[in-house]
């Protein structure tokens, strides 16, 4: 419960190699608030301040930070990937290991094995677990005792038009931000009703950044779109337009409120705030007509 074990009634006199590893729930403590401060990293706006963090943030284990470990960790938030490639899920490190470069702690070979030469007495290890993915130190590494615990302090608010739709028509629904959003990035699970639409593209619009590959696409058939973005300097909602439209084909007729919901089924709801606080995300159905893909324009007299 506690990180400690015991090894007991082990013969002296002989060699000993003591080497932790935990490989399970890789989205422990991942989130999109750690690709925001990773990113910050790697433009050299804000640096990791701790060689432990540096050591998380290397994804694919290949001894740096860069761009490729933004994309490995997204693709985990996204559910495009159920497991780090080319890394376990946790890394353990001799507690007694002084780094030559805290600033760089790939300069020299850390240890994650303690060996222990011609046992004669008692002896305590200690290590520090490093839970890869997670920069700020939000993961639970066990089911007892709690994690740090955020509070979302208000709502991040998407707006899309709440349309009227009849089966056999395509729609395209665009997504905005509300004009008080202020943030450095969101993630959550779009869910639609499968019984009442069937999904047809994503169009990136405005958000700087935003690309097919901030959107997971492999749950289709469980009725859910994930979705993850981020940005190293927060952006006003007001400055936004369409940040991107999903395009549906309706297979029943109905609200089209009552056939999407925004939720953490998988990738788990959040949005985060100028100041990195916590929000819930939100979607606001605003009554318009929109006109249907299928529609043709009319030009009429003035």
């Amino acid at each position: 419960t506690y990180g400690t074990f015991l090894f007991s009634d082990v013969p002296t006199g002989f060699n000993y190699s003591t080497e932790p590893a935990k490989d399970d729930k890789p989205l422990n403590g991942v989130s999109t608030y750690d690709l925001v401060q990773i990113s910050k990293h790697v433009l050299e706006l804000e640096k990791l301040n701790s060689p432990y963090k540096m050591i998380a943030a290397d994804a694919n284990r290949n001894g740096e930070i860069t761009a490729i470990d933004l994309v490995e960790i997204r693709k985990l938030i996204l559910f495009v990937d159920r497991d780090f490639q080319e890394n376990t899920s946790w890394r353990f490190i001799d507690a007694d290991y002084l780094f030559p470069n805290s600033d760089d702690p790939f300069t020299g070979t850390f240890p994650e094995v303690y060996n222990i030469n011609d046992l004669q007495r008692d002896k305590r290890i200690n290590f520090v677990a490093v839970k890869v993915g997670d920069v700020n130190c939000s993961a639970n590494p066990n089911e007892v005792i709690g994690s740090e615990d955020r509070h979302a302090v208000g709502d991040l608010v998407f707006q899309l038009p709440d349309l009227e739709i009849t089966a056999g028509q395509t729609y395209e629904v665009p997504f905005h931000l509300s004009k008080d959003a202020e943030l450095f990035g969101y993630q959550y699970t779009l869910e639609f009703d499968q019984e009442a639409l069937e999904f047809a593209d994503i169009q990136a619009g405005t958000l700087p950044g935003l690309s097919i590959g901030n959107f997971g696409s492999l749950l289709l058939e469980q009725g859910a779109i994930t979705t993850s973005w981020s940005t190293t300097q927060a952006i006003k909602g007001e400055k936004l337009g369409e940040l991107f439209r999903i395009r549906f084909r309706a297979k029943r007729s109905g609200q089209l409120s009552d056939f999407l919901t925004a939720g953490s089924r998988f990738t788990t709801a959040e949005g985060y705030n100028a100041e990195g606080d916590l929000l819930n995300i939100a979607l606001q159905f605003d009554e318009q007509q929109v006109e249907t893909a299928d529609s043709r324009f009319l030009l009429y007299q003035n």
